[in-house]
């Protein structure tokens, strides 16, 4: 199931971004962020969304962002999905589910 997500998801999305930053290098930040960082990031944005896959515990989010800050972006959005092992090898159908009410709600926006 997908819904929004709430304050007492960020320790689950926490150990889902790990790998990405420590792992890999699609992620660009070089520690990776605490559940508070991310609470932090999630409660200080009002206008964009943040999605998580629901499935007997999260097993994937999506969040979206403010491009950049200057008036001729403000209809650019950045977004990020991010899938727990092995959910992050599947074969795109999740992602693609995220992306459709992660678009719809930035049209709305």
């Amino acid at each position: 199931m997908i819904r929004a997500a709430t304050a007492a998801d960020f320790d689950a999305i926490a150990a889902i971004t790990a790998p990405y930053v420590e792992q890999t290098a699609i992620h660009f930040a070089y520690a990776a962020p605490t559940a508070d960082e991310l609470r932090a990031q999630w409660g200080a944005d009002d206008r964009h969304p943040w999605l998580v896959l629901d499935d007997g515990g999260v097993q994937g989010y999506a969040k979206a962002g403010t491009w950049r800050s200057r008036d001729a972006y403000r209809w650019s959005t950045e977004l990020g999905i991010y899938l727990r092992e092995p959910v992050m090898h599947s074969t795109g159908q999740l992602r693609s589910q995220m992306v459709q009410p992660m678009h719809f709600s930035a049209l709305i926006s």
